[in-house]
């Protein structure tokens, strides 16, 4: 009936949600150097289920005359997002890959938004993707969110005794490798991974902005094309 009807999508949106993980303080960020960038059409590369959309629907930064694309690899995502925006004609919503951005007559945009989705993509695939957006976009400004601890790989392979001990632990080393100091992080983790993301997106932007929350351990680049690269 349609009160267990309710209650299924409400379940379904609560695991969604709580699957992308976005907090506040998260969105806040990206928001914020999206309406500094001054984009007005915006692509969002793993949108989930529309929570970073609906703040821009809001008015935190998108214009009222914006356009937004959200892509997201999960049909119950798309479907929640498509929910949550109905009724306002900026918002649009596909199914996709992330990895498949670029492959395909995309709108021109001025924003790609790449947030909390990189460590879903091996480092081959991420440099695929980087080339493919500079390319296509040439004039779009790169807003990428990611998570130290997401992006590299832990040393060993035992189970830690105490897992939220070792949480902490871990939050601290990359916490101190953001403040410059990458020695715990390296006795840690392999750090390969993290730098050869970066290294994808620095071959072709600069970044021209960078955000830390450092409590999370988390960081946003606000990048350009290098238009001086052929």
């Amino acid at each position: 009936d349609a009160a267990n009807a309710e209650d299924v999508h409400t379940a379904e949106e609560a695991a969604v949600e709580r699957r992308v993980g976005l907090d506040e303080q998260r969105r806040t960020s990206v928001i914020a150097a999206l309406h500094d960038s001054g984009a007005r059409r915006v692509i969002d590369l793993g949108c989930g289920p529309g929570l970073f959309a609906a703040e821009l629907a809001r008015g935190r930064g998108l214009p009222r005359d914006g356009a937004y694309l959200g892509l997201d690899v999960s049909p119950a995502a798309i479907e929640l997002a498509r929910a949550r925006l109905a009724g306002d004609p900026r918002f649009a919503f596909r199914v996709g890959e992330a990895s498949a951005i670029g492959r395909r007559a995309d709108p021109d945009v001025d924003a790609v938004i790449a947030c909390f989705v990189l460590s879903y993509l091996d480092t081959r695939e991420v440099e695929r993707v980087i080339a493919r957006l500079a390319r296509r976009q040439p004039r779009a400004k790169l807003i990428v969110a990611f998570t130290i601890r997401s992006c590299v790989d832990r040393r060993g392979a035992d189970e830690p005794a105490d897992e939220a001990a070792d949480e902490a632990a871990e939050l601290r080393a990359a916490r101190r490798y953001l403040a410059g100091d990458p020695a715990p992080a390296e006795a840690m983790w392999d750090l390969r991974r993290l730098r050869a993301y970066r290294a994808s997106i620095e071959r072709r932007y600069r970044v021209v902005e960078q955000i830390v929350l450092r409590p999370l351990a988390q960081v946003v680049w606000v990048c350009e094309l290098r238009h001086s690269r052929s």
